[in-house]
């Protein structure tokens, strides 16, 4: 939700997808190139429940992440207008956020002598 509201305001925002990692099956792929071996991969999910939009707001107003930083490198006027592109997304002001990550455990091959 945060990045299509940023969008909504610059549709040349890149956001997160094209991070490492971001898709599934992504990282394995990494590993392999590395040179990775037996893998184990999983899916992490969480649900985060808020109970207001401020609550749901306020860890991007912490400057962490890629949308923090992003939030943080606009200006005020555009730091309200996004605000606002975001909480008329959610017209309540409550609701759950969920999330999904991408987990992989692997093996150092070991060397043949």
């Amino acid at each position: 939700m945060f990045w299509e509201a940023a969008r909504a305001g610059d549709p040349d925002v890149a956001g997160e997808s094209d991070l490492p990692g971001v898709r599934e099956g992504h990282l394995q792929e990494l590993f392999t190139e590395a040179g990775l071996t037996d893998f184990t991969s999983a899916t992490l999910t969480v649900a985060v429940p808020h109970d207001s939009f401020d609550a749901w707001w306020h860890p991007f107003t912490l400057g962490v992440g890629p949308a923090g930083t992003y939030l943080a490198g606009l200006n005020p006027d555009e730091r309200d207008a996004l605000r606002r592109r975001c909480q008329a997304r959610v017209p309540d002001g409550s609701g759950v956020t969920r999330a999904r990550a991408w987990a992989v455990v692997a093996r150092v091959p070991t060397n043949p002598r």
